[in-house]
């Protein structure tokens, strides 16, 4: 969806070296300077709290600090440390990292098209898998669509399948949506991805992300469902709010976007079945962590072939330490469930990562 500020998620990866200490001073300037943005910026930037995770690496320290509350209302409670909120596409990468472990066990080629595993989509079955990870299909967006704006709109509790969100985007004949040549950010490519990855491996999606992700690597609050999320995890959900106004992309001449009716409303209530592969993770800032740190470190990580440059994730448990965790995360407002796809998410996630040497790679985070 469209992204004003609906939520600011933060992440930063900080490796230093092991002798570094926590102390109170620390800890103490860290949440002062969450509260002191938070007073100066809350009205601006609509955010209601901030939930904030540092960690120096294996050795620690690690810090969590929070202010404010998990929503606008003024019986919401505050934000803690049990609070979560939705990945967004920070869930792109667990697709990702099940297509190319899956390529290292022999079972697929990210060269493999979609006519060999997908062949009911013959108007797309020249498309690689590595075109779908690198976002250079050409394939449309289908949370673009007018479509998923009526759904978010008047049916948003409403679970939709894999196949649901493809018809949104697949040619019919007439009123087809534009392809695009080079980059063009397309949730469709994931959930394409996941639905790949499933036939290959004869199991669902989510059970695949819950044995290969979940449990391999010790991820205590994240969580993954194609629909409905229990209780038990919507109860500790941040709340998210819809606020932009912009147009789709396939809204050249606009003049009044198609997800105006949603402007002001609350979404974490919206089925996340939307987004699945594509964006439909929740977990909270320390396992955001304790993912990205399992991700990268040599120990859990290697090329799975010198042709492609991909790389792929063992199932090796990383560190349940609590100092093996490197992230700076800042979660307002919402990242809970709700529309926080490609136009939502636009100005509302922010995230920068710090490599071993130092360089920094850092932007707006556009899309879901």
């Amino acid at each position: 969806m469209v992204g004003k500020c609906v939520a600011l998620v933060v992440t930063a990866m900080i490796l230093v070296a092991s002798g570094a200490h926590a102390d109170s001073s620390r800890t103490a300037r860290i949440q002062a300077a969450l509260e002191t943005w938070l007073s100066s910026r809350s009205s601006a930037e609509k955010v209601t709290g901030v939930a904030a995770y540092v960690s120096f690496g294996d050795t620690g320290p690690a810090i969590e600090a929070f202010a404010g509350k998990v929503g606008s209302s003024p019986q919401d409670p505050p934000i803690r440390q049990g609070t979560l909120f939705q990945m967004g596409s920070t869930s792109k990468s667990f697709a990702a990292a099940l297509i190319l472990k899956l390529e290292a066990a022999g079972k697929l080629s990210i060269g493999d098209t979609l006519g060999k595993w997908l062949p009911q989509y013959p108007a797309w079955k020249d498309v690689t898998i590595q075109r779908l990870l690198n976002m250079t299909s050409g394939i449309p967006n289908y949370s673009e669509t007018e479509a998923m704006s009526r759904i978010w709109i008047g049916d948003p509790t409403r679970d939709l399948t894999t196949e649901d969100l493809i018809a949104l985007a697949y040619p019919a004949g007439s009123g087809d949506l534009p392809t695009s040549g080079g980059y063009h950010y397309s949730n469709t490519n994931y959930i394409l991805a996941g639905m790949i990855a499933a036939k290959v491996a004869g199991q669902s999606y989510r059970d695949l992300v819950h044995r290969m992700i979940i449990e391999a690597v010790g991820l205590d609050s994240t969580f993954y469902e194609s629909g409905a999320y229990p209780v038990a995890v919507t109860d500790r959900l941040a709340h998210g709010y819809f606020d932009n106004p912009a147009c789709s992309d396939y809204q050249p001449k606009c003049i009044k976007p198609w997800n105006l009716a949603l402007i002001g409303r609350d979404v974490s209530g919206m089925s996340t079945s939307w987004a699945q592969a594509a964006g439909g993770a929740i977990a909270d800032a320390r396992d955001v962590d304790r993912w990205m740190r399992a991700v990268f470190k040599d120990t859990w990580c290697r090329r799975s072939s010198r042709r492609s440059g991909w790389r792929w994730c063992r199932s090796r448990p990383a560190s349940r330490s609590r100092t093996s965790r490197p992230t700076i995360r800042a979660a307002s407002r919402s990242a809970s469930a709700g529309p926080s796809s490609d136009r939502l998410a636009r100005t509302g996630s922010i995230r920068a990562r710090r490599s071993a040497t130092g360089r920094s790679m850092c932007g707006s985070n556009r899309k879901t």
